[in-house]
């Protein structure tokens, strides 16, 4: 399935998303948010930037 990033078709692309979750506080629901994306079409790239993403 082609990716669309910033207008341009990409055949062969890779993507990430990193994401927090837990319970909120005083609550028993759980929450999640996501702390970032990365598209490229090298894996090496996208690994990195998920690496990166979850130091940050």
């Amino acid at each position: 399935m082609p990716l669309y990033v910033a207008g341009v078709v990409d055949q062969c692309a890779y993507r990430t998303l990193v994401f927090a979750q837990g319970r909120a506080v005083g609550t028993p629901r759980r929450g999640r948010t996501v702390l970032g994306s990365f598209v490229s079409p090298y894996p090496g790239r996208v690994l990195r930037g998920l690496r990166v993403q979850a130091l940050r």
